[in-house]
């Protein structure tokens, strides 16, 4: 029998960025992170069809099939094959999605498309997951996907424990909380970056003679960012 489910998600910018990992394979941040999420003119359409016909996985991003056996593919779609460990599934699965602005340019495309991926492959499934295991599902494949899954201004918390369990992202304000907040974004090139997120993330940390300084003054910066939005009429 087949089955099939489709969810959007919508990108999220940060205000105090996740940059850093204390596990890679899992995705665990150093420090936790805030952003908000943002409206429907950044968001990302998944479907995801699960059938015993498939004889394998395949994915088409913005109408391209994509090679599953890259490395960094491969690593991001870790997360359907939890989602059918879960289920108790062994149906393979056709992935079709879409993006309505510009793919790994520097928009957050990952975290919507993986969020999406998330929400729409646990459902397919039969899955009905609460939102914090949504986000830790699509955690593994995007950090920043952890913070696509709720709305508003969104914590995503480092966690301590070794499994990841509890490092997932939530809702600490409504969107409603600051409803005349608007974020304008400018499209100056929609090409690929030429060095991707992951990649400069990984290359400034081992470089910067300046990171373990942000390291420290984070937890620090984070709380005073989460008051600034909390009391920002005042």
């Amino acid at each position: 029998m087949e089955r099939i489910s489709t969810f959007e998600a919508t990108a999220n910018i940060a205000v105090v960025k996740y940059w850093g990992k204390r596990d890679t394979k899992l995705i665990l941040p150093v420090e936790g992170s805030l952003s908000f999420t943002m409206d429907e003119q950044l968001k990302t359409r998944t479907t995801v069809m699960l059938s015993p016909k498939f004889k394998d996985d395949e994915f088409w991003l913005n109408n391209k099939k994509v090679d599953l056996k890259d490395k960094e593919i491969a690593e991001r779609m870790q997360q359907v094959d939890i989602i059918r460990q879960k289920a108790g599934i062994q149906e393979k699965a056709l992935i079709v999605s879409l993006n309505c602005f510009p793919t790994a340019a520097g928009f957050a495309s990952s975290a919507a498309g993986l969020a999406a991926l998330a929400c729409a492959a646990s459902k397919a499934a039969g899955l009905s997951l609460p939102a914090k295991e949504l986000s830790i599902l699509a955690r593994l494949g995007s950090g920043s996907a952890c913070r696509s899954v709720v709305g508003g201004f969104v914590e995503w918390k480092k966690g301590e424990l070794a499994d990841g369990s509890d490092s997932f992202a939530e809702t600490v304000f409504p969107a409603s909380h600051w409803p005349e907040l608007r974020n304008v974004i400018a499209v100056t090139a929609p090409e690929k970056k030429k060095v991707s997120s992951r990649a400069g993330m990984k290359q400034s940390v081992e470089t910067s003679t300046l990171y373990p300084a942000r390291i420290a003054a984070l937890p620090k910066l984070i709380e005073e960012m989460r008051q600034a939005v909390k009391y920002f009429q005042h």
